[in-house]
């Protein structure tokens, strides 16, 4: 099972760390998993910059969360970074806050691999509790079939 660290996310993901969501990855091949982290205190740039009366971690930063962690999921799976894969579809649902200090912990696992389009879950667990969760649709160009 790799587990993938900042330096080695920069490079695959292509994102620097000032917005990296994740700060290490640990990726399942076979399962297919991937389970990421993000640690953060009360004094992160977007608690500062949201809601300035009752800050929260804005939903587009958890959106981007599970998505960095899935397309490192990706990326492993396919050995390669040479083509970028698309988002074609995504559909969110917010079911908490995250307005402390803590600890993010990042699920995904990709359901439907089938002639270029991946399909994929995640979720976000913040105090042990489920507060967002996603379903991805990806297309990768070099293998999308008509």
């Amino acid at each position: 099972m790799p587990t993938l660290k900042l330096k080695k996310l920069e490079n695959l993901l292509q994102i620097s760390k000032n917005f990296l969501m994740i700060d290490d990855v640990n990726i399942d091949v076979k399962k297919k998993l991937a389970k990421a982290n993000k640690q953060f205190n009360k004094n992160v740039w977007f608690y500062n910059d949201h809601f300035l009366d009752q800050p929260m971690m804005p939903g587009t930063l958890q959106v981007e969360a599970m998505l960095q962690t899935t397309v490192s999921l990706i990326y492993t799976l396919n050995k390669s970074t040479d083509t970028k894969v698309l988002i074609i579809s995504e559909n969110s649902k917010f079911l908490d806050k995250i307005n402390l200090s803590g600890k993010l912990i990042i699920e995904s696992k990709l359901t439907k691999i089938n002639r270029g389009i991946i399909d994929a879950r995640a979720f976000i667990k913040f105090k042990n509790k489920k507060v967002s969760e996603s379903e991805f649709r990806f297309i990768d160009p070099k293998k999308f079939k008509i």
